[in-house]
């Protein structure tokens, strides 16, 4: 699975692409949607990129529910996008 296919670019994933590698995921550790209570994302704090991946965990949040049911509340984190990348953060932790 290529969760990065959406204009041909490993830039812009695709949200179903993304939905199906998180369902696929939860199935391989046979775990389902209730047991989160945070998710971690990539947080990339961009206008593209944040959307893609909150629409592509809705679809897995969605998939994962049972007709009539409802889901536990979820917490989305985004430590990324209040640090940056962590190879800079390194004179964090030696200082």
């Amino acid at each position: 699975m290529q969760p990065w296919r959406y204009g041909g670019s490993l830039t812009v994933p695709n949200p179903s692409q993304q939905a199906a590698l998180v369902r696929e995921a939860w199935a391989d550790g046979k775990l389902t949607a209730n047991r989160f209570g945070l998710i971690e994302t990539h947080g990339t704090g961009t206008p593209m990129g944040d959307p893609i991946e909150i629409q592509g965990l809705k679809e897995a949040y969605a998939a994962s529910m049972d007709p009539g049911g409802t889901l536990a509340p979820c917490v989305l984190g985004a430590v990324k996008t209040n640090l940056g990348h962590l190879e800079r953060q390194q004179d964090l932790r030696d200082s």
